[in-house]
């Protein structure tokens, strides 16, 4: 739809080279996230994001999905934190994941963050983990790179545009994509269906581990 935007955009005179956006975070804020961040995760960890939420479960990769990525990341790379962000409406479903890990290298920081905040986190990351939503978008723009896990949207349509790397994962369904049903199985099957064991290696390829 941005590229629509930008077409429609022309006719008024606004010209731009490319499609892709960034959120400028001031260097004040990126310096305190930074300073926080060592002193929750420790110095010289690599940190890995992981945003479970999403405005409707169906296009919500399952709670046991990232479970079982975040366990396949500590066990192999005991190097790397992972945060899990979200909402305030996520803090269960955060420390529900976080338990379902069970390490001591998982922290929540759902619902504590503004949106400035929440940013500069994303940018100081490795990478973010998440399916469509909001964090998505705003993580791409901050620069960081991301894996975002698609189902009953399309990314050619509602993918992130911004200045990060961007991997799309996207879940197999008989349905018409998009698909705005909130409770369609078809595509609750299909973004089940990704499995864990697929975006650990696209995040072990990314990260160079």
């Amino acid at each position: 739809r941005a590229k629509e935007v930008f077409e429609l955009a022309k006719y008024i005179g606004i010209k731009k080279e490319d499609i892709y956006y960034d959120f400028p975070l001031p260097e004040s804020e990126l310096d305190e996230t930074s300073e926080f961040l060592k002193n929750l995760v420790g110095l010289n960890r690599k940190v890995v994001v992981l945003n479970p939420g999403g405005n409707w479960d169906v296009k919500r990769w399952p709670k046991e999905n990232f479970i079982a990525l975040g366990k396949r990341i500590v066990d192999n790379h005991p190097e790397v934190s992972i945060i899990i962000t979200g909402s305030k409406k996520d803090i269960i479903l955060a420390n529900e994941i976080k338990e379902g890990i069970d390490s001591n290298l998982v922290y929540v920081l759902a619902g504590s963050t503004d949106l400035v905040e929440l940013a500069c986190i994303f940018k100081i990351s490795r990478i973010v983990i998440s399916a469509d939503s909001g964090p998505l978008h705003l993580a791409a723009s901050s620069g960081t790179e991301v894996i975002g896990i698609f189902c009953p949207t399309s990314p050619d349509i509602t993918g992130p545009i911004g200045i990060g790397k961007t991997n799309i994962v996207r879940g197999k369904t008989k349905c018409k994509i998009p698909c705005y049903n909130e409770s369609c199985p078809e595509c609750t099957s299909g973004m089940k269906n990704i499995s864990s064991d697929e975006i650990y290696k696209i995040f072990k390829s990314e990260m160079r581990l």
